[in-house]
């Protein structure tokens, strides 16, 4: 099959990046999305006796993990061979996988530097290695660097917004904002831009919340799939929050897996705004102290502060 991606303009300084897999099934796609951003494929190599065959790389700019199969003694070998390297640099790394190894994966792979992803589409694959590639200097196809860009653009201004909105409700100033006005120099008025925010609080205690009641309202927002698209309420932040707050509630540990499910967008859009919620101090990762093959996620001090608070007042709104 010929290759639908042009070659880098500079083929011998584009970004190297060394392949592992456990399987045949996508490494055309693999091999593929890195040319389309500008990289070239330094080896391939199988995950039996990678981490020898890691040891033994002159050079590489990224690595890219591909698995379909159950995880073994080969691959948590390659995984302790890249925590290596992470300790002792910054080669970004790539690896996707099935739902059900990535608990295993989140438990193995703790670097700021690695990107998972869960049955990825060919967008999220060059999506994360343009990303992964634009560390090394080197012109990138525009529509990798557009794709990454976008994405990432988006999910930081939703994180923004939300930290911002959840600081507020935890300080108790989350007031009424004057309509504002744009100005530019010239004196004309641009669009008017109105600021909803909440009414200020009432003095009096929020009541209390129980689980029950959160998994009421997540179960309201998957009665709307029933009659409009799932893609118009897209919102995996707020739903992780709310599952999240329900299994506080519970006394319940929430596993990355069950939290990507319940974001109930796709496994790889999970495990993005899995990681920035994390980076944003609103989740917490803990490990499990009786199985070291997996990670937990639960909210933050201040975020579960700020969802009790929420979800009282809104109880108290609604019962009147």
């Amino acid at each position: 099959m010929k290759n639908p991606f042009p070659l880098h303009a500079d083929y011998k300084h584009a970004p190297i990046a060394l392949v592992f897999s456990d399987n045949d099934l996508n490494n055309e796609d693999i091999h593929n999305a890195i040319i389309a951003v500008g990289g070239r494929v330094g080896a391939h190599s199988n995950i039996i006796g990678g981490r020898e065959r890691l040891v033994n790389q002159a050079a590489v700019d990224t690595i890219i993990i591909d698995i379909k199969d159950p995880p073994g003694k080969h691959l948590e070998d390659l995984l302790e061979g890249i925590r290596e390297w992470s300790d002792g640099g910054d080669i970004p790394t790539i690896v996707s996988a099935p739902l059900e190894i990535i608990d295993f994966l989140t438990a193995h792979l703790v670097q700021d530097n690695v990107t998972l992803l869960c049955e990825p589409d060919p967008i999220d694959r060059i999506s994360a290695i343009a990303e992964a590639c634009a560390h090394k200097e080197t012109m990138l196809h525009d529509i990798s660097t557009e794709l990454d860009s976008i994405r990432i653009k988006r999910i930081s201004d939703e994180v923004s917004r939300l930290s911002r909105n959840l600081s507020r409700l935890v300080a108790g100033s989350l007031t009424a904002m004057p309509t504002e006005t744009d100005t530019n120099e010239s004196g004309q008025v641009n669009a008017i831009r109105l600021d909803f925010h909440a009414e200020p609080m009432a003095s009096a205690p929020a009541p209390g919340v129980s689980a029950p009641d959160v998994r009421g309202i997540l179960r309201l927002r998957r009665l709307r799939n029933n009659y409009f698209s799932s893609e118009l309420f897209a919102d995996p932040a707020w739903d992780m929050l709310l599952d999240l707050t329900a299994a506080q509630l519970e006394g319940e540990k929430v596993a990355v897996s069950s939290l990507c499910i319940a974001a109930a967008v796709p496994p790889t859009t999970a495990l993005r705004w899995i990681k920035t919620m994390c980076d944003a101090k609103l989740f917490e990762r803990h490990a499990d102290p009786l199985d070291g093959r997996r990670i937990f996620i639960g909210l933050s001090t201040g975020a579960s502060n700020a969802m009790l608070a929420y979800l009282g007042v809104a109880k108290r709104a609604l019962v009147g």
